[in-house]
């Protein structure tokens, strides 16, 4: 048993889920006496806690709304703060002001109707009842009740106050391509370091085996050669069947290990090698902004070279186990590209863009001849597919597989459909070797999209000029980059968005 100090983190006891009913009353006051019980505080503590938190929950209840819908719940949490209790009941009932309420005193409880006698019995009953309003996530009822001087179970207080494990240092490893039988050890080697703010693929093991039996998932992971523990995991996406570049990504590591460099070199040499006798083209990535270790990786060990920006698309809420970093925000991505095939292609810049997209293609070392459009008038068939990607990434691709009359209609509709559904941004890939490029890009900036960059065959085996519309707040401030060329490249980006958004 410990005494809990002065100062102390506040430590989570439990949390309940109801219904808004007055039948759930009885849930909420029995797990105020389990928590009670728990603490080992006395009966009078339990009664005058299990009241209060009664006369809240009813409270809530009888003043919700006419008829609470199917998903309302009230969230009953109980946690230690200091040398206090404290019960929050959150909830999205009919706001109100409890300023405009009636006041009550003992002295005149005899001539008070029953309104608002709960108030009062809860003020009896802790030391604290505060109500407060959180704009948009609804209101809270917070009792708070200070503890009598006794002790804190041990098991109760938080982990982190014990020492940390000392990290295994992998000497002597393996790269490894794993077979089906051993994605569920990827699944948990991604929570022993992200939990399960990772992408949801790898912690649903059906679609996992589904994408690694048709090739789209290609994994390559490190094995300790001592404990043969798999110590880290990356792996090939290949997420268009007409398209012969992967991603590769997904790199995680045991946080319970010291993975050498050599091993991370290794491993993505074996990833790269995998995709080339595939077939591939090339093998892109998208490295975060939120720190450049992962783009100096791609850079120094994969002699891959930035190609695009991408603002507002990294995953938010991703944190690493046992690191001190806060949960990351939305952020966003700058690609890479590592070329297999380098033969001469023909593309057909806009004007505008012409400068940088030379110098991205010789940081590349792609040949390419620069043509010039004999027409400014789009004509034919169009072909446009829409791609909403997972809500944690909460974007839209748009790919133009064919250049023709209706393909700014098209791209309209898809940006007007994803502003309503509150995208945090939309990207457009347009075909460089189609002789129309130029004057698509052209309108996609009338309708507010900027330069992000480009991808070399990326789709149907043709280059694309890639375009961006933002629609959230983007803190620019808050995005590193790594070397000479992504400066380049991210002072290019950023002038273009801030010259069609403004400043």
């Amino acid at each position: 048993m410990t005494k809990l100090s002065i100062g102390s983190r506040a430590i989570f006891l439990a949390k309940l889920s109801l219904p808004v009913s007055r039948s759930m009353v009885s849930v909420a006051v029995g797990c105020a006496g389990q928590v009670t019980q728990a603490l080992q505080l006395d009966k009078t503590f339990r009664s005058q806690l299990e009241l209060a938190v009664e006369e809240a929950f009813s409270n809530i209840v009888e003043h919700y709304s006419v008829t609470p819908g199917a998903d309302d719940r009230i969230h009953v949490a109980f946690a230690l703060n200091a040398d206090t209790l404290v019960v929050s009941l959150t909830e999205k009932g009919m706001p109100f002001s409890p300023e405009a309420g009636p006041r009550y005193s003992s002295e005149r409880l005899e001539t008070m109707e029953r309104s608002g006698l709960g108030t009062l019995l809860m003020s009896q009953c802790v030391d604290h009842v505060e109500f407060l309003l959180h704009g948009r996530q609804g209101k809270e009822t917070r009792l708070s009740k200070t503890l009598p001087d006794v002790t804190i179970p041990e098991d109760l207080l938080p982990l982190k106050q014990s020492h940390k494990p000392q990290r295994l240092t992998v000497d002597d490893f393996e790269i490894h391509c794993p077979k089906e039988h051993e994605l569920a050890e990827i699944s948990r080697l991604a929570w022993k370091c992200y939990g399960y703010s990772q992408e949801e693929l790898l912690y649903d093991l059906d679609l996992l085996k589904k994408k690694f039996r048709c090739g789209e998932y290609r994994p390559v992971v490190v094995i300790d050669a001592t404990t043969r523990a798999m110590v880290m995991h990356s792996c090939l996406k290949y997420h268009d069947p007409n398209s012969h570049v992967p991603e590769y990504g997904l790199a995680f590591a045991d946080p319970a290990y010291r993975v050498p460099r050599q091993a991370v070199r290794a491993m993505a040499s074996k990833a790269f090698e995998l995709a080339r006798d595939n077939g591939a083209d090339g093998v892109f990535d998208c490295s975060v902004t939120t720190h450049t270790a992962s783009q100096k990786g791609m850079q120094v060990y994969c002699g891959s070279q930035p190609c695009s920006l991408f603002f507002a698309i990294a995953a938010a809420g991703m944190q690493a186990r046992e690191l001190s970093t806060t949960v990351q925000e939305k952020g966003s991505g700058i690609n890479h590209y590592f070329a297999f095939n380098r033969t001469v292609k023909q593309v057909f810049c806009p004007p505008r863009h012409l400068d940088i997209m030379r110098r991205i293609y010789q940081w590349l070392e792609l040949p390419r001849e620069y043509s010039q459009p004999q027409t400014f008038a789009l004509t034919g068939d169009a072909e446009t597919d829409v791609f909403a990607l997972p809500d944690e990434l909460n974007v839209v691709f748009i790919t133009v597989r064919k250049i023709g009359e209706q393909s700014v209609e098209q791209i309209g509709q898809a940006l007007r459909d994803a502003r309503l559904k509150r995208r945090h941004a939309v990207f457009v890939f347009i075909p460089l070797g189609m002789p129309a490029a130029p004057v698509l890009v052209d309108h996609c900036e009338k309708m507010g999209f900027s330069f992000a960059g480009l991808m070399p065959h990326i789709h149907d085996g043709d280059d694309r000029i890639l375009m961006q519309y933002v629609d959230c707040p983007v803190n620019l401030d808050a995005i590193r980059v790594y070397g000479d060329h992504s400066r380049q490249l991210f002072d290019y980006v950023v002038r273009e968005l801030k010259e069609v958004s403004g400043p």
